[in-house]
């Protein structure tokens, strides 16, 4: 017995439901469970992936990159972690280090840094691992921008660059 299928489609379906917005929220959870706020742009050199920091789960943004958040109406801070991953300096990784910067947003469309750390893990042990950051958040902050940069000899190949426990309070 033959089945008959129909198919119609709606262009404007979404967009008359409000369904588009939810539609794209649940869309980035599913891609972005590690964080409670969702990015709303990522781009990395390569394509993301899951990776663990020091137990904790995270994104490889892989250096050159980026990670933009909008900023929750009631947030007062942000923070979470950085690092780089362990195989990317031990054994025959080479990493010549990552810089992390954070860097925020107003309603502007002023950007101030409100932090930046070059990691060596090779050279320097306390750059190993998981580093915690914290930054106070005005109420006119509209995004929170995560970049990740190469090292000082501009090789990208071991800068296994990573952001956890992003959270906003």
């Amino acid at each position: 017995m033959p089945i008959t299928v129909e198919v119609y489609q709606s262009s404007n379906f979404l967009a008359r439901s409000g369904s588009e917005n939810i539609l794209k929220q649940s869309a980035a959870r599913m891609k972005y469970p590690m964080f409670s706020v969702q990015p709303v742009f990522v781009k990395p050199a390569v394509p993301v992936q899951f990776a663990m920091l020091e137990g904790s789960p995270g994104l490889m943004v892989h250096a050159p990159g980026v990670m933009v958040f909008e900023v929750p109406a009631w947030a007062q801070q942000v923070s979470g972690a950085f690092g780089i991953l362990e195989e990317a300096y031990t054994n025959s990784g080479k990493t010549d280090g990552v810089e992390f910067t954070v860097e925020i947003e107003n309603e502007n469309g002023t950007v101030r840094q409100a932090l930046g750390k070059l990691l060596q893990p090779q050279e320097n042990g306390a750059d190993r691992g998981k580093i915690p950051f914290s930054v106070a958040l005005d109420r006119r902050d509209r995004k929170v921008v995560l970049k990740t940069s190469v090292g000082q000899h501009q090789d990208e190949k071991w800068d296994w660059s990573v952001w956890s426990d992003i959270q906003f309070r």
